[in-house]
């Protein structure tokens, strides 16, 4: 069938009732492109001279949903907290999945849409299925259906507000692993906007770019929802700003723990166990030591942790020797897949499940992934310490870079000042109500950055973005992977002045697991990406199930990492040979390296 050129200028915002009304413009040329062919549709481009040739005057608009006319194009979604954060919409074997976007031609990836129309079925274009919600369950997921593509029926799908609602109820959703779901409608869901576009030659890049049907609308309704969840989280940014730091209560007792956020996967398991084990071993769990280590566990592994920790309770004492508990608590990013899991660590120290953290004088917020040093004896810091110089802004002899640059710009537009405290590691110790009101304004300060650095729109979410751009990339410029180190960045620039980060002297928390370094001054060691000994990523391949302990010099900070994670977890062979040769038994007794050997 061969039919007039049309513009591409559907899907236009009413900026009143922002709605997506899908319209078709016929433009009264002699151009035209045949509509059932994808190469043709990709090919065509809209460009300036066109745009010229023919006013406002000489275009009309048609209704013809009673034709039987349909257009190849792609769909897309912008997945929360996956970079790059399109995702096209795929049929994978009979089930509607989101993954990769490209830009030549991409099996199961176009889908016919009716023009015309509002009410409307998407039909693979590859495989003639439609695209239809099921009852079938997904198998990691029970609780959510897939949404498969199938033999059509009788329903249909509605587009408004980039929303695609379905006649039976709920609104197409991007799930985990990859998944389509459907959930209740809510406009405020990046999940839940999908995109109609294209592929189209570039001249000026000599490449193909895939790109919203017209760009110049799509950049508005970009601005438009950038703007307000702008706005939203100015205010609550705000709001945490005007919250008076509360003093420490001088009725607590001194009481210390180390608070972390326990995902559901089994290399958190393994973590908890070496931290315990090292707990013990240093007499961190002593009466005189009276340091707890504090869980907040996902509901599916709560049942899975060791006999060592008990679930807290309102009336539980917090007295005496260490203890070990847990909270069952849903991670923010399992509740609102804006955050990332990262941001686990911290919402659990302002949940309202953690009340009770107000009980403790000093607080130790970290990852998992770490080990407790022997230096976490006997110190109860009176201020905030971190270690310095984690280097993710990439500054350079004088000080600058795009990345700094960038995080003042945030501040000042919210009129604070950034204090010049950049690089800032991710664990910290300190009294207990700093730390929590420092884990609430990183809060704050995420949502605030995800929507001013990277919100819809932003260079790297531009409308042409299947990759993430050369100034968007780790090492480059800005990253989206490392934004929870801006928010806390951001959060001690607000707390802390530059005299006190200067006057701090160098601590060694954060320490990597790798190298000879003594083991005996260290606070806190942090596993970074690493394949040299202590590697995580050699742990979890189960590298070190043979290795022999023999020859581990216990005082030095990789063989302290090995032994605590390979005795902890029943790996490597001949640990009892060590053990003995450092005294190894009982709890405390690692401190003694400490001790016999300056």
């Amino acid at each position: 069938m061969r039919c007039t050129c049309i513009r591409p200028s559907v899907f236009r915002f009413h900026a009143k009732h922002k709605l997506l009304l899908v319209t078709v413009v016929i433009l009264l040329s002699k151009l035209s492109i045949d509509m059932d062919y994808e190469e043709d549709w990709m090919n065509w481009r809209m460009n300036d001279t066109i745009r010229n040739d023919y006013k406002v005057e000489n275009v009309v608009t048609l209704n013809i949903s009673k034709m039987d006319t349909k257009i190849s194009l792609r769909l897309w979604v912008e997945v929360p907290m996956e970079f790059p954060w399109r995702k096209c919409v795929l049929d994978y074997n009979g089930v509607a999945a989101h993954g990769y976007c490209a830009t030549e031609r991409q099996d199961s990836a176009s889908w016919l849409v009716p023009i015309g129309t509002q009410q409307f079925q998407l039909v693979n274009v590859e495989n003639k299925r439609c695209m239809e919600p099921s009852n079938k369950p997904i198998p990691p997921h029970p609780q959510k259906n897939i949404v498969s593509v199938r033999d059509c029926g009788s329903g249909f799908w509605i587009y408004e507000r980039e929303m695609l609602k379905w006649s039976g109820g709920g609104c197409l959703t991007a799930y985990y692993d990859n998944y389509l779901v459907m959930s209740p409608c809510n406009p405020t869901f990046q999940e839940q906007r999908f995109e109609f576009g294209h592929v189209r030659f570039d001249i000026e890049k000599k490449q193909n770019s895939l790109l919203p049907l017209d760009v110049e609308n799509w950049r508005e309704r970009q601005n438009l929802l950038r703007n307000e969840e702008l706005k939203k989280s100015t205010e609550e940014l705000q709001k945490s700003l005007n919250e008076n730091l509360a003093p420490p209560n001088p009725a607590i007792e001194p009481r210390r723990a180390v608070v972390f956020y326990l995902d559901k996967n089994t290399d958190s398991l393994a973590y908890l166990a070496w931290w315990i084990l090292g707990w013990k071993l240093l007499g961190l769990n002593s009466e005189k030591e009276k340091f707890d280590i504090v869980l907040f566990s996902h509901p599916e592994m709560s049942m899975s942790l060791p006999s060592d920790c008990t679930e807290y309770r309102d009336d539980m004492s917090l007295e005496g020797a260490g203890k070990c508990i847990f909270v069952t608590l849903t991670g923010i990013s399992y509740r609102d897949h804006s955050y990332d899991s990262y941001m686990n660590s911290h919402e659990c120290l302002v949940n309202k499940k953690s009340k009770f953290l107000n009980k403790y004088s000093h607080i130790l917020r970290s990852d998992m992934d770490t080990f407790p040093g022997p230096a976490l004896l006997r110190t109860w810091p009176d201020r905030l310490v971190v270690s310095k110089m984690h280097a993710y802004t990439f500054r350079d002899e004088h000080g600058e870079s795009s990345i700094a640059t960038a995080l003042k710009d945030a501040m000042a537009n919210v009129g604070l000042t950034h204090q010049g405290i950049h690089d800032i590691c991710s664990s910290w110790i300190g009294p207990a109500h700093l730390i929590i009101r420092l884990s609430k304004l990183t809060m704050a300060f995420f949502n605030y950055l995800r929507s001013y650095l990277f919100g819809p729109g932003t260079k790297c979410r531009c409308a042409s973005c299947i990759h993430l751009p050369q100034d968007c990339q780790w090492g480059s410029g800005i990253y989206a992977g490392t934004l929870l180190l801006y928010a806390q960045e951001l959060a001690v620039n607000v707390l802390w002045s530059k005299s006190e980060y200067d006057s701090l002297p160098q601590v060694w928390m954060d320490h990597e697991s790798t190298g000879s370094d003594p083991v005996c001054n260290i606070l806190h060691i942090h596993i970074h990406h690493t394949d040299e000994d202590f590697s995580k990523f050699r742990f979890s391949l189960g590298r070190y199930k043979k290795y022999n302990l023999t020859n581990l010099d216990l005082t030095t900070v990789s063989g302290y990492s090995m032994y605590l994670a390979l005795k902890a977890n029943g790996q490597g062979v001949d640990e009892e040979v060590v053990s003995a040769k450092y005294r190894v038994g009982e709890d405390g007794s690692l401190a003694n390296i400490c001790i016999e050997n300056t």
